[in-house]
């Protein structure tokens, strides 16, 4: 053979096994470069998937406690307000109480879902009224060995006011579940509401979509990565056959390159979410490459934005909503610590009977009522409601009533007292707040009465012991906007057993579920099967017919009522009065 035959044949034999192995070279560093994409894409998206599960289950296993917290508390306040004037140890009465019951056994829901309800124990755990009703009358303790978590709770509610904690049960398919128990003490009575929720409804359903979601980009991934990876071999492939020697070697450079470039995206969604699992929910990737690394990268950062905006507005809702409560539970206080409590307020007269009550609405606002002695004959009267609500309302019902109280030590008429009330309130006024205010000065030894209504509600009297009636002049300037305000003194004589009614807007602007006023008419209905009763009776009887009348529906406004009887009950003939 030809030495140029032979070099011929070597050449051409070092093209073939050049080539070979050139292509050898491409088919393993890409099918190597498919795999390890593949896997980066997959850690990624799980790694992304698994953040997203810790993080729905913290925000909505939290969310889901201080929504069961939330609904006991209310449903313990709704309690007290309903079982004030029940017998709460009749506990087969309040078991036929349909309202009692629609309250005390409400359901809890989740996504759209039952998750739990609410039921009402004793302080010895004895459940009064419950969901399943053949739970009633049966204590837990009969449970502490098969849930002895959940009886150490319910044991624990019997001396503390709140007690919150998990339990583990077995649910209907036998699988193990976690159970999370609030309990609070409904106020002025023995009982207990509890609140039983299974805390992975808050979190399962969410769990349900990342993972579905998770798979949908698992499989986008894979296709897309061994779509290319198919058009990187074949490309390498037709380079090396239509090319030389430096073509093939150029061509594995450019495989490699290539590989290296599909894997580079998800290299940095990997490294993102990393940083949102660090907390980082701003981190954005770049949006380049392929359309499909376009739109996973695009999905990426429209997740971040949105987890950034739910926990924004969770912080805020959440600051809010306390800041409100403790703005709202400090206008209470201030309002309640300022008005008379003790009753009878001045056992040695028996000249006079008195009796009053204040009840805040969840909007608190300025209502107030006050009596006091100017002198050993003379007793002043006031009952006000003063503009807006919350802690302003509070703060200012509270210097009218310390003005009031200073203006009687030098004046001995309504209109001295109130007049100069007004000149106080009208020095630097800059929130042009205002206070309507009724008051009076009763004579205990001769029942003559002088009052001014500054712009309140009209008084009720019941004379006669039957007849109810608007008591007095209607309307008048308000305290704290006119400077030429002029209060006009009206005069009474009550004779024994006369009640005068006084109360605020509260009570006559009731409302019950069909947006109808309990009214002046509403107020004297009830007063007149009470004429015979005590004031402190008939005061009381005036807010349950409230209460009935509204159905439990909140109220949007504070009610205070105070009402006063001159001398014994009635054995004569009426009063009249003269303005």
């Amino acid at each position: 053979m030809k030495i140029m035959t032979q070099l011929l044949l070597s050449y051409l034999s070092i093209i073939v096994v050049t080539i070979a192995g050139t292509l050898i070279l491409v088919y393993h560093t890409v099918d190597g470069l498919h795999r390890e994409t593949t896997a980066s894409a997959r850690d990624s998206v799980d790694f992304l998937a698994t953040a997203n599960y810790q993080l729905s289950e913290r925000i909505l296993r939290t969310y889901g406690e201080q929504s069961l917290d939330a609904k006991v508390s209310e449903v313990a306040a709704t309690l007290a307000f309903t079982l004030d004037h029940l017998d709460k140890l009749d506990y087969g009465a309040l078991r036929k109480n349909d309202e009692v019951r629609r309250i005390a056994t409400q359901s809890i829901h989740a996504w759209g879902r039952e998750s739990g309800y609410v039921d009402l124990n004793d302080r010895t755990g004895l459940n009064i009224l419950h969901p399943n009703k053949s739970v009633e009358g049966r204590n837990f303790s009969e449970w502490k060995d098969q849930f002895p978590d959940m009886w150490k709770l319910v044991e624990r509610s019997g001396t503390e006011a709140k007690v919150r904690g998990y339990y583990t049960f077995l649910d209907t398919v036998n699988e193990s579940r976690e159970k999370y128990m609030v309990l609070m003490h409904v106020p002025g009575t023995n009982f207990v509401v509890v609140g039983a929720v299974n805390i992975d409804e808050y979190f399962l359903p969410v769990h349900r979509k990342i993972r579905s979601a998770q798979q949908s980009a698992l499989r986008r991934s894979e296709e897309w990565i061994r779509e290319a990876a198919r058009s990187a071999l074949s490309q390498a492939r037709g380079t090396i056959l239509a090319g030389s020697f430096a073509l093939f070697a150029f061509g594995g450079g450019v495989a490699l390159i290539l590989g290296r470039s599909m894997a580079r995206p998800f290299v940095r969604l990997r490294d993102a979410v990393t940083q949102i699992g660090e907390g980082n929910f701003t981190v954005d990737v770049d949006e380049k490459g392929t359309l499909e690394v376009r739109d996973l990268a695009r999905s990426f950062n429209r997740l971040g934005g949105e987890l950034t905006q739910y926990v924004q507005d969770y912080c805020e809702a959440v600051a809010s909503t306390e800041r409100i409560e403790c703005e709202l539970s400090a206008a209470a206080r201030i309002q309640m610590s300022l008005v008379p409590h003790t009753f009878p307020p001045f056992p040695g007269h028996g000249e006079f009977e008195i009796h009053a009550l204040l009840v805040p609405a969840r909007a608190v606002g300025g209502d107030f009522y006050d009596f006091f002695f100017m002198d050993e004959d003379h007793l002043c009267l006031v009952i006000g409601d003063v503009s807006g609500k919350g802690v302003p309302a509070a703060i200012l019902m509270a210097v009218v009533k310390s003005l009031i109280g200073s203006a009687a030590i030098r004046a001995t008429l309504p209109d001295g007292i109130l007049g100069r009330v007004n000149g106080q309130l009208l020095q630097g006024n800059d929130s042009s707040m205002f206070v309507s205010v009724f008051c009076a000065v009763l004579n205990i030894r001769t029942g003559r009465l002088v009052y001014v209504n500054a712009g309140h509600n009209s008084p009720v009297a019941l004379r006669n012991g039957q007849e109810v009636e608007e008591f007095g002049r209607p309307g008048g300037p308000v305290l704290g906007l006119f400077e030429d305000a002029v209060f006009r003194t009206d005069v009474c004589t009550l004779k024994p057993g006369d009640v005068l009614i006084t109360f605020t807007d509260g009570l006559t602007e009731a409302c019950d579920r069909d947006g109808s006023f309990f009214g002046y008419e509403g107020l004297k209905r009830c007063i007149a099967p009470r004429a015979d009763q005590g004031v402190k009776e008939l005061v009381e009887g005036i807010l349950e017919d409230v209460v009935s009348f509204t159905r439990g529906e909140p109220g949007l406004d504070d009610i205070a009522i105070m009402a006063v009887r001159f001398g014994k009950p009635f054995q004569g003939t009426h009063s009249r009065c003269r303005a």
